[in-house]
């Protein structure tokens, strides 16, 4: 409905290739970006968030997906 795969930005990284398909489980965010800090390749939970879902939410949706308060739709961690 937004004009992007919804790959974009569910992932599950393997070998460097994003392996999730739609229909997949979605994991929270946290299980895999921890809150404080990187770990290798893995950002850290803010730095994902701002980079992969803050930009997309602004400018896809405004309305129905707004950028701040994200406990307001998603579940808290």
């Amino acid at each position: 409905d937004y004009g992007f795969s919804c790959d974009e930005c569910h992932h599950v990284y393997e070998m460097g290739r994003n392996v999730w398909e739609e229909g997949d489980e979605v994991q929270r965010c946290i299980q895999c970006h921890d809150t404080n800090k990187s770990v290798g390749n893995v950002m850290k939970l803010q730095i994902a968030f701002h980079r992969n879902c803050q930009d997309c939410h602004k400018e896809t949706a405004p309305r129905e997906a707004p950028f701040r308060a994200c406990y307001g739709c998603h579940a808290s961690q």
